[in-house]
């Protein structure tokens, strides 16, 4: 049968077996146990020798979960659960998960496709939350860079740009909106990111880069965004992230 995360009582089952792709498994139900949905469906007997067992199966969603609970009762087990909605239904309703790499809830739901690539998962997510990005211009390229940026969670981003939202700008810089008319970009960019993510920290210089001051703007990134559109700013960025060690 299926169940609700809200009806299920961990204490019931003699094993929680999650089902998703190991890469998927970085926030889990407490006492699961991880098994690749091919090897739960082909070797059953393998991770749960008794066919008397208590048995919940999750997945992400509930649907994968649904085909091992068929498929084991179809072989002999008489007590298997299918938790409905899956691990995103439970961790929706902000019920314990283990394994969250210090991530809260609404981190999970955010970051979730993220976790779920074993390039990145909850490490991976942890180190962006932890980086200072400085992006030079917030203009045509700087603006979908910033987007992205606080939406992948980086949680510091600095802003360099001494210009101001206009009206032509608003084609192809998707970050500045009509209310923004006339307003710094940099005071733009940082409302359109606090809206977007609040993990995300926002340090604004309302200023244009030269050979004067980009050590000293570019001082505790871990990234150099280059989204200028002149030679003499690129210039000046590319030394000043030289003498800093950091990538641009």
């Amino acid at each position: 049968m299926r169940i609700d995360p809200d009806d299920v009582d961990l204490d019931v089952y003699d094993v929680v077996v999650d089902v998703r792709p190991h890469a998927e498994t970085a926030a889990g139900i407490p006492g699961s146990i991880a098994v690749r949905f091919e090897e739960i469906l082909s070797s059953p007997t393998d991770t749960i020798p008794s066919t008397t067992s208590a048995i919940l199966v999750v997945c992400d969603v509930g649907m994968r979960s649904d085909v091992v609970m068929l498929q084991l009762r179809a072989t002999g087990y008489a007590a298997v659960s299918s938790l409905s909605g899956g691990i995103d239904a439970w961790r929706r309703r902000g019920l314990p998960v283990v394994g969250a790499g210090g991530l809260s809830n609404d981190q999970l739901d955010r970051y979730d496709r993220h976790l779920k690539l074993a390039s990145i998962g909850t490490s991976g997510q942890r180190s962006l939350l932890e980086a200072t990005v400085a992006v030079v211009g917030a203009g045509g390229l700087g603006s979908p860079v910033l987007a992205y940026l606080a939406g992948a969670g980086v949680g510091t981003i600095t802003i360099i740009d001494d210009d101001v939202v206009d009206g032509s700008n608003l084609q192809r810089q998707p970050i500045h909106t009509i209310d923004g008319i006339g307003m710094a970009k940099v005071d733009s960019a940082r409302a359109f990111i606090e809206s977007l993510n609040p993990d995300v920290t926002v340090v604004s210089h309302r200023r244009r880069i030269d050979a004067t001051n980009a050590a000293e703007l570019l001082t505790g990134a871990s990234v150099v965004v280059d989204a200028t559109d002149n030679f003499d700013a690129r210039y000046a960025i590319n030394d000043a992230a030289v003498g800093l060690g950091v990538p641009v």
